[in-house]
């Protein structure tokens, strides 16, 4: 009957025979095998919605560089900042953009690293003013388009610490994004 259970996946079934023979080394054997079913089932479990938070954040992740390379082309091609300096500014933004977004894409090959159980984050030093530094910029045409005014107040001009610079800058953009997307036109972040 518990084979029968845990051939229909339901790993919970325990036997926890106290027996010294046969049927005990038996039974002893299956709850080990429940255990384990039951704990590769979550382990699983954990991987789909891993793999599905991952494309779920990359998908969101993509729409905000692709909104400011557009912002920036729009400007540039409408003629609205003529400037050479701002003009080259913008350029160099867009291929910053470009670049991240190159970046982006190449997690999604991470997601078959995570998929590994011995996946592991690579840390080293991370300046953490770097990372709000260029996203603040980022953000300054979706900023304008809401006359919204986004301030970095530094006490610092470095905050060191252990961490992987894209990821950090990802989990940040996501933030500052839902913070444009949701704040009233005229406000301040």
């Amino acid at each position: 009957a518990a084979a029968l259970l845990l051939a229909e996946g339901k790993y919970e079934s325990k036997l926890s025979l106290e027996r010294h023979d046969e049927i005990g080394d038996l039974a002893a054997t299956l709850d080990v095998l429940a255990y384990r079913l039951k704990e590769n089932e979550e382990e699983r479990l954990n991987r789909e919605q891993m793999r599905t938070d991952f494309f779920a954040n990359v998908s969101h992740e993509l729409r905000t560089p692709i909104t400011v390379v557009r912002a920036y082309t729009e400007m540039l091609t409408d003629g609205i900042v003529t400037d050479e300096g701002k003009v080259r500014e913008y350029h160099k933004k867009i291929l910053e953009e470009c670049k991240g977004m190159e970046r982006l894409v190449g997690d999604l090959l991470v997601l078959s690293k995570m998929q590994n159980p011995d996946f592991e984050v690579e840390k080293e030093p991370v300046n953490l003013i770097q990372i709000f530094d260029d996203l603040v910029r980022s953000f300054h045409p979706l900023c304008q388009e809401k006359n919204i005014k986004m301030v970095l107040k530094k006490e610092s001009p470095f905050y060191i610490i252990m961490g992987d610079y894209d990821r950090l800058k990802q989990m940040f953009l996501i933030i500052l994004d839902n913070a444009v997307k949701f704040s009233p036109d005229h406000s301040m972040i």
